[in-house]
């Protein structure tokens, strides 16, 4: 359902309202490595704008980047290593905003 929910969709699409369709699936821990740095923006862009109603992208997507499982361990270091430069940074420049402007939900 997901799949087919993304299939043909650019991620500036999921940005607004979209979004929140989502909200009654964890699809963050679920999707690859590919499709998670495709559509990643959308999601932080939603947190950033509304952090109460986006709460649960931020809950979903600490949980897929702070892996205790193997499988996630392995899933999370296969996005990472995908990553440019320039998207490590804009992720490390979101991860701070989140401990300043959200710290109930990140512990450094």
């Amino acid at each position: 359902a997901i799949r087919n929910a993304l299939k043909s969709t650019d991620w500036r699409d999921w940005i607004e309202a979209p979004v929140a369709e989502l909200r009654r699936h964890a699809v963050l821990p679920l999707f690859s490595p590919e499709a998670l740095r495709y559509f990643l923006p959308a999601f932080l862009i939603a947190v950033i704008r509304e952090p109460g109603p986006a709460q649960w992208i931020l809950e979903q997507f600490l949980y897929a980047l702070n892996p205790q499982e193997e499988d996630r361990r392995r899933s999370t270091k296969a996005f990472l290593k995908i990553l440019n430069k320039a998207q490590i940074d804009a992720l490390r420049a979101f991860v701070d905003w989140t401990s300043t402007e959200l710290p109930e939900y990140v512990s450094v």
